[in-house]
């Protein structure tokens, strides 16, 4: 009987085969794990190479998948509650550990936001669940590890009484050193202090950055944001904030709306752009937050980083040691403290330190009546707050449409009701005043997890006010393909790339496959849009030319009118983007690509009855072809698309400014 060989990888350049090859002569079957990307793929970008070996399958995870997911859903918030809450050192813990009077270190940390993007935690769980769940269903006598994540790699070895025989692939890169603990402290601790203190002189210099507002007034409404970061045509005349669009000047009639900002610039760069910011500031009714940062803050901010080295230096002496963590019997305390010591060191924290003496410097010096921010339950925002106290309300924009793995909107049982008993507390979460969300689903999840359903706002989706007003104005599907060129009869899919290589690997090679098996759609054209920060042009175009040379299909600039291609396109096929819901709005049948390998933030699993959804090559030549011939299946998928669009939008045939402001009246945020 053949010995079975369990494989796992996280890259695509694995070298386990080479192994395989040497070992030839002994009767090994092979069932490869591909964590983060579909295996199915590798065979055939170099049949060749996978042909030298005789038994060899791409394990297939769509059986435990989505009960791994709920897993690690319901373990780490449970487990980012309790990790500070442990006593470590004695009865000591994180949370008094971290505590420095007015506010709390420990939510100014990356870990205590449980964001999949920020924190590596997650995928290293979710990972280490679909290899639990691979050795319990396979009777597997080795484990052959070649990954380039060191940390999940020292986690299996660390297990090795739950593992089978285990070898470590050689070749596999190796990570590269971020640098030594204490060098990195002091850097980052150092660094924003000085980059601030130069930002304040260049803007007292250049005369820019404080209100406007007469002596005595109100700043009834403020917007806050980070300059030039989150807005769009920052360099022209037409700025706009990505997440408010036009609500600020909308409300401004009513309000006296304006903007409070943080820089991302250098203090070189701020003086290169200075002409530039002073233009937008002067237009949109801008101060920087910086420039309330006063001497006395800097030298206060100077003696705080002392304080928070001392209480770093006591975690690493006293209580990093002590920490251990377990999931289902697996020791998982390598990864819980690399996460820990990973957001000690984020710049994240010694920006949030100075964004809290910003704000408090802000609400001394002027009169704000609301202060509005979008919500991620990063630790800016908790900054703001403690920064801000009880001098103005503060409403939590919440800006996105996202779904059940977005775990920084999920929290342990009871956890928000006991954060409210005492706001005042600074070893409780931060929260703010009131709550505006964008569909009906955000809502539900906000109250299910304990905030108060009359603190929360029901508004629309503000952050796409150029898709609604598209759709005032929207054509017919024959007239934009006119206008493009294309014809009526044409069949036309519009591919959105992921941003991660190996999920557009995932997706075109898949899709090239079923280019390959089906003749009969050779006239079928894809153009493909890639996102302005994540170009994978020449690796598609390479692999097109590789696998599939007739192809008819374009590439998409980035200054394209999106709303038109979806609308002249007969389906939109995506992973894990929030266009699928316009192509909803937009009357166009997403196609959506799962895969059950990540920990999706796909906002689609929400609604996938208003979608097609696939899998595999197999799946999506059928979402293809129903996509063609229409019919029953697609109206009924159809009818749920109202209920989808409530869901994330809410009311898409009504002014979501003026939601805003029905919110800002009726949950008494103005007076």
């Amino acid at each position: 009987m053949a010995k079975k060989v369990l494989i796992i990888t996280d890259h695509t350049r694995s070298t386990w085969i080479e192994r395989a090859g040497r070992r030839r002569a002994e009767e090994l079957d092979y069932t490869l794990l591909a964590l983060g990307f579909n295996g199915a793929v590798l065979p055939r970008l170099d049949p060749e190479k996978y042909r030298t070996v005789a038994r060899f399958k791409v394990l297939d995870v769509a059986s435990f998948a989505e009960a791994s997911q709920e897993k690690i859903r319901e373990f780490v918030p449970a487990l980012v509650y309790k990790l500070p809450r442990r006593p470590l050192d004695g009865d000591r813990t994180l949370l008094r550990l971290f505590n420095l009077g007015d506010f709390n270190l420990w939510w100014l940390l990356n870990i205590s936001e449980k964001s999949l993007l920020v924190n590596a935690m997650i995928t290293r769980l979710y990972y280490i669940e679909l290899i639990r769940q691979a050795l319990a269903g396979g009777d597997f006598q080795e484990l052959w590890l070649d990954l380039a994540d060191k940390t999940v790699e020292a986690c299996l070895i660390g297990n090795g009484g739950r593992v089978p025989r285990l070898t470590v692939i050689d070749g596999t890169r190796e990570r590269k050193s971020r640098g030594h603990f204490w060098p990195r402290l002091v850097s980052g601790l150092i660094g924003p202090l000085a980059a601030g203190l130069l930002r304040y002189l260049i803007l007292k210099l250049i005369g820019l950055g404080e209100g406007k507002a007469a002596a005595g007034t109100k700043n009834r409404l403020v917007f806050f944001s980070f300059f030039p970061y989150f807005w769009s045509s920052a360099s022209k005349r037409g700025a706009v904030e990505i997440f408010y669009q036009s609500l600020p000047e909308q409300l401004d009639q009513y309000f006296a709306s304006s903007y409070s900002v943080w820089l991302n610039y250098g203090p070189l760069g701020l003086w290169r752009q200075r002409d530039r910011i002073k233009t937008i500031f002067r237009q949109k009714n801008v101060f920087a937050l910086e420039r309330y940062l006063t001497p006395g803050a800097f030298l206060s901010l100077f003696c705080l980083s002392w304080a928070v080295a001392f209480k770093i230096a006591a975690y690493r002496r006293g209580f990093m040691k002590r920490i251990k963590e377990d999931y289902e019997g697996y020791d998982i305390t390598n990864i819980v403290v690399e996460e820990l010591n990973e957001s000690i060191l984020s710049s994240e924290m010694f920006t949030s330190l100075a964004l809290m003496k910003a704000a408090a410097g802000l609400v001394k010096k002027e009169k704000i009546e609301t202060l509005v921010y979008r919500i991620e339950f990063q630790p800016f925002e908790k900054a703001l707050i403690y920064g801000l106290g009880r001098a103005c309300r503060t409403v939590a924009f919440q800006h996105q449409a996202f779904a059940r793995n977005h775990l920084q909107y999920f929290y342990d049982q009871g956890e928000i009701a006991g954060y409210y008993s005492d706001r005042s507390n600074p070893d409780n979460l931060p929260l703010p005043d009131k709550y505006f969300v964008t569909g009906e689903y955000q809502k539900e999840v906000l109250i299910g997890n304990g905030f108060p359903a009359r603190d929360i706002g029901l508004c629309g989706p503000v952050r796409y006010s150029e898709l609604l007003s598209y759709l005032k104005n929207k054509q017919p599907q024959a007239e934009v393909r006119g206008r493009y060129g294309f014809k009526t009869e044409q069949k036309i899919f519009l591919v959105l790339a992921p941003v991660i290589k190996e999920e557009v690997q995932n997706l075109m090679v898949n899709l090239l496959q079923v280019m390959n098996d089906r003749p009969d759609f050779a006239g079928y054209v894809f153009l493909i849009k890639f996102h302005p920060a994540f170009k994978f042009e020449k690796f598609v175009t390479d692999l097109i030319a590789k696998l599939f040379p007739a192809l008819q299909y374009g590439i998409l600039a980035d200054g394209i009118s999106l709303n038109d291609y979806v609308v002249l396109a007969d389906a939109v096929m995506l992973t894990t983007t929030t266009i699928g819901i316009e192509a909803i709005c937009l009357g166009v049948m997403p196609v959506l690509f799962e895969n059950d390998l990540l920990f999706s933030l796909n906002p689609m699993l929400e609604i996938k009855n208003a979608c097609l959804c696939v899998h595999n090559s197999a799946e999506l030549e059928a979402a293809i072809e129903t996509v063609v011939k229409g019919g029953a299946e697609l109206k009924n998928i159809a009818r749920n698309w109202p209920g989808a669009i409530r869901k994330m939008f809410y009311r898409i045939n009504e002014d979501p400014n003026a939601g805003f402001k029905n919110c800002l009246e009726k949950l008494g945020c103005v007076n």
